[in-house]
């Protein structure tokens, strides 16, 4: 099969997945966070309701899709995972109607939810960790939790079942950038991708303290773009986000709020969306967004909407 598709690239009949369909369907599960990062727009300046989203309209969204396999099922977008109790019955429910396994990322702070990361269903766990002393985690994620962050990634290593990944996020800031260096080194071992926090519409906790360039000891690092480093530390590239067939890193995630609105991105606030979830048919919201072509206040003003996103859009968008 990757070798067909592999083909069908080279000769020119490939189109994306997201001409029809979405490859990512994410939940936000609900949208409760126990830290106040600095760079988090959701939780600093979206302004957002709270709330957690029925398991009713989770199996609804589920159920549309069933017999449809995604890259991955998300539960969870705008809150910390490890705070909802329900989340393996919420990875069952995935694996049940849609035969597609799980990716979560937590902060890991929640130690005593440690066993929710345990499920024969969630096959990659991303830790957000952005730091590597209290005294940098402290600033950046707003709490003195990283020795409980720590924990948790080392009990994940220890007990986790064979089929499962863990992987490690750092968003770059000017507050730990400093520490960079000393982080790809502390957890080699351990895949890690390395970000500038995303800037654009309402996103004003990340405006203020974003970094504008990685350091050059991180080779073929690009502004705005994250850079891959593997287990043997080596700078891999990422797919599809260096691929002339994805117009940004977000689109093809179908992204649904708590409350059930069907959203252009994970990325921006719930106001910007496509309808509700049981109003509208999913896949005619999916079609709305692709018409639209990117040509929206959220992706006008995005700082990771890969340069050559109207081009493809001229090709295959709706």
């Amino acid at each position: 099969m990757i070798k067909l598709e592999s083909l069908r690239r080279k000769i020119g009949l490939y189109k994306p997945a997201w001409v029809s369909r979405p490859t990512t369907i994410q939940l936000d599960t609900h949208n409760f966070c126990n830290l106040k990062c600095e760079y988090c727009n959701v939780q600093g300046s979206f302004n957002l309701s709270h709330g957690k989203m029925p398991l009713k309209t989770i199996e609804y969204v589920l159920r549309y899709f069933q017999g449809q396999k995604f890259w991955c099922i998300a539960p969870f977008m705008n809150g910390e995972p490890l705070m909802d109790e329900r989340l393996p019955q919420i990875m069952d429910m995935a694996k049940k109607y849609c035969n597609t396994s799980c990716v979560i990322d937590t902060n890991g702070t929640l130690y005593e939810n440690r066993h929710l990361l345990i499920h024969r269903n969630l096959r990659l766990v991303r830790f957000t960790i952005s730091a590597v002393t209290p005294e940098t985690y402290r600033t950046v994620h707003g709490k003195p939790l990283f020795d409980k962050a720590v924990s948790t990634l080392r009990w994940f290593l220890k007990e986790k079942l064979s089929h499962q990944k863990a992987w490690l996020h750092f968003i770059a800031t000017e507050d730990n950038i400093h520490e960079l260096k000393q982080y790809i080194k502390r957890f080699m071992g351990i895949g890690r991708t390395i970000f500038t926090v995303h800037r654009g519409l309402s996103q004003i906790n990340s405006e203020q303290i974003g970094l504008q360039h990685f350091p050059q000891f991180l080779k073929n690092a690009v502004p705005n773009e994250p850079i891959m480093i593997n287990e043997q530390n080596k700078n891999v590239p990422i797919n599809p986000w260096h691929d002339k067939f994805s117009p940004c890193q977000c689109w093809g995630i179908m992204p649904i709020s708590w409350d059930g609105r069907i959203l252009q991105c994970v990325d921006f606030p719930y106001e910007y969306n496509y309808g509700k979830v049981g109003e509208v048919d999913l896949l005619e919201a999916w079609k709305e967004r692709l018409q639209n072509k990117m040509d929206n206040p959220c992706c006008n003003s995005c700082s990771v909407r890969f340069p050559n996103w109207k081009k493809l859009m001229d090709r295959w968008g709706s």
